[in-house]
């Protein structure tokens, strides 16, 4: 049999590289045309009905650049607005003296307008001519308030959290775009939550009446009492008194022979909502409890699906049904009609980044001892600004990393209850807000039975049962070699070593099918016509002769694909593992690589790299493409000529790699760089064996990499 001798090369803009650019730009198309400028045409209709209504909102300019749009005597009212050449002579207001500015105008709600959710109004105002008013307390907004893990302050609008700090884990210092100087600056402790729109105060308290829904962002008094813990009191106009507690969480009970170095974890705060009827009939009350109202997200990567609004109900059988999805997928702005909403007994609702949570957990009492409650019945989501203010985001709102517009918030519903003359009925919380990606965390005191694992994320189905596995695997190397990327490379060496004997099956069957190719064309030429062509008649019986042809010669044409399927959960497993570590963060390998679940940075550029949006130099993106490069030039040649266009469109898209990781972890592409070179290896090596080994059964020991043998030749 004739040594394979390797095609002649194509140019890479054949008609095949013309194919897959013509698919890349069809779908690139297809999404602006059909998806993107439909959602834009939609939101502007939206905003645009929204400023109709309430055009005192509008930004300035806006009505200027639309004055056909603008209501009926807008630059009568407000003439600095009007386009020039708007007014006729003499008819100008600002020439003739006439009304001041703003006069008439629509009236803004006030400080304490809020969305009235479940409501088809989008804002109620709390307080004004004609409706009760909420007693006048003192504004502060810088309560502290601390536990073991948070350094948190308090505000007196809405008895809300206003900001809160992890004090014991460090932020990320990187962004795209900034200076050397700021990479290198030492990291702070990571500040979770901050204020984003004053007008949905985090973990605040929205009653169902609307005539009391300025408890919201109404100032509440504020009572500090020992151990820490901080009680506000707000007097209602129909005459209930609300009372919201936050109070530390409390030590567990220890058993015999717990180890007294480790003590539990508690990144959770309890919260405590009363409500007292000091009147003498009968009242009733139901109300919505707010989570997170935003999140602040750092983990900017592309491996990262941003902010997810997270929703729990527990199921009769005890089991937990979980809503978990991106932010930015919400879109109703519509408060009565929310996105999302799970019916059932809550067990959390809350907002999730990539390595973090914070979620409300509804209690049954409380106690140091976590018990799930039963009072909360739904759980819902919605974009912040669409809750706030009943419309969609606009683009200043939308701008940045962590613009408001990109925000969402999850509400609990309480339903009406009754509360006789002088009682009271009492709900207890606990608000989680620490690490999301730790089971042990979970699955232990005092979280144990609360469903919060629910949350931890390894990837979808059979991959995340894989990515698990290999986590503790990764562990257990850390917690030998004390780094997490010398971790990391032998976590891939070692699952490549294991996938050995799949990946030599796979190797033999397609060298195999190699050296058959001449009898292969062969049979293609006895069964084609004249040009080429195949009936169903022929090609049946081609199909046959080609089987019987492989089965005389031991080829197994699944051995060539099979094993290869038989590796992807692995390989997704194990990406899936080291993209959602959180023990990756602020994990230094080795040179300029100090962070391993971020981009590295080796310098600075003085210009941002176009469609990647970061002045980031990384080595690591152009480690791997160059890795991959070697590895695909050192590959056989291709069989056949279906093959050889798979392997063209491999070098056509190879520079795309460098894009698409760019900005992927670096974490992630020591694991890609190893397993290229790893694979690099065995090509070199494995494959002369098995090739040596099929020499000794009557094959052409001539054959061996056609590729290596050709250049060698010459």
């Amino acid at each position: 049999m004739s040594e394979l001798q390797p095609p002649a090369q194509a140019p890479i803009f054949d008609k095949t590289g013309c194919a897959v650019l013509g698919a890349v730009l069809a779908l690139f198309f297809a999404y602006t045309f059909l998806y993107e400028l439909p959602a834009k045409q939609r939101y502007e209709r939206e905003l645009a009905a929204w400023y109709q209504r309430h055009p005192e909102e509008a930004p300035a300019g806006y009505w200027t650049q639309r004055p056909e749009r603008a209501p009926p005597g807008w630059f009568h009212e407000h003439p600095e607005q009007a386009p020039p050449g708007w007014f006729a002579p003499g008819e100008d207001p600002r020439e003739a003296g006439g009304a001041a500015v703003g006069s008439g105008s629509v009236a803004a709600v006030g400080s304490g307008g809020v969305a009235a959710v479940g409501s088809g109004t989008p804002a109620v105002a709390s307080s004004g001519e004609g409706a009760p008013s909420v007693a006048a307390n003192p504004h502060d907004d810088a309560i502290p308030f601390a536990t073991g893990e948070h350094e948190i302050l308090l505000s007196t609008r809405g008895a809300s959290v206003r900001e809160a700090t992890l004090k014991n884990i460090l932020e990320t210092t990187y962004k795209p775009v900034q200076t050397r100087a700021e990479d290198l600056r030492e990291p702070g402790p990571y500040k979770a939550l901050h204020p984003y729109l004053d007008e949905v105060p985090h973990f605040g308290l929205c009653p169902l009446d609307e005539e009391l829904t300025g408890a919201l962002t109404a100032d509440w008094r504020h009572e500090a009492l020992p151990g820490g813990v901080h009680r506000f009191r707000l007097v209602l106009p129909n005459g209930l008194v609300l009372r919201k507690t936050y109070t530390p969480p409390q030590a567990l009970p220890r058993a015999a022979g717990d180890d007294a170095d480790a003590p539990p974890r508690p990144f959770h705060f309890e919260l405590t909502v009363e409500i007292q009827n000091p009147t003498g009939s009968e009242r009733s009350f139901g109300y919505r409890l707010l989570g997170p109202a935003g999140m602040v997200d750092q983990e900017v990567a592309r491996a990262s699906y941003g902010r997810e609004y997270a929703l729990a109900v527990r199921r009769a059988d005890g089991e937990i049904e979980q809503e978990l999805d991106p932010v930015r997928k919400l879109e109703s702005v519509d408060p009565a009609k929310p996105d999302v909403a799970l019916d059932g007994e809550v067990a959390y609702f809350g907002t999730v980044t990539k390595y973090f949570a914070g979620v409300v957990i509804p209690l049954a009492g409380p106690g140091p001892t976590l018990r799930p409650g039963s009072h909360v019945v739904r759980a819902a989501a919605m974009g912040l600004v669409p809750f706030a203010r009943g419309r969609a985001p606009t683009e200043s709102e939308l701008a940045g990393d962590d613009g408001v517009g990109d925000q969402g918030v999850s509400f609990g519903l309480v339903p009406r209850f009754q509360i006789p003359p002088g009682g009271a009925v009492t709900h207890h919380y606990a608000v989680f807000l620490g690490p999301r990606q730790e089971d042990e965390l979970f699955e232990a005191p005092p979280y144990e039975g609360l469903g919060l694992e629910n949350m931890v994320y390894h990837g979808w189905g059979i991959f995340g049962v894989f990515a698990r596995v290999l986590l503790w695997i990764l562990t257990g190397l850390h917690a030998v070699t004390g780094n997490w990327g010398v971790a990391i490379l032998l976590l891939t060496v070692l699952v490549r070593s294991s996938m050995l004997p799949l990946s030599i099956w796979s190797q033999k069957n397609m060298l195999r099918m190699q050296k058959l190719a001449p009898e292969l064309n062969k049979l293609k030429e006895k069964f084609s016509g004249p040009d080429g062509s195949m009936t169903p008649e022929q090609q049946r019986a081609f199909q046959q002769a080609q089987m019987e042809l492989w089965r005389k010669h031991g080829v197994n044409p699944v051995g060539c694909i099979g094993p290869m399927f038989l590796q992807m959960p692995v390989f997704i497993g194990l990406y899936n593992a080291l993209n959602y570590a959180v023990a990756m963060r602020h994990s230094k390998f080795a040179f300029w690589i100090t962070d391993l679940s971020i981009p590295d940075v080796a310098a600075r550029l003085p210009f941002t790299i176009p469609l990647l949006g970061t002045n980031a130099l990384s080595i690591l993106p152009l480690l791997m493409v160059g890795t991959y490069a070697l590895q695909q030039k050192i590959q056989p040649p291709p069989a056949d000529e279906k093959a050889a266009e798979q392997q063209r469109i491999m070098k056509f898209v190879m520079p795309f790699f460098g894009f698409l990781f760019y900005t992927m972890p670096s974490g992630l592409l020591l694991y890609f760089i190893t397993s290229s070179l790893w694979s690099i290896g065995e090509t070199l090596t494995v494959k002369k064996k098995i090739l040596a080994q099929e020499g000794g059964r009557g094959h052409k020991r001539g054959a061996g990499l056609p590729g290596l043998r050709a250049k060698k030749a010459e």
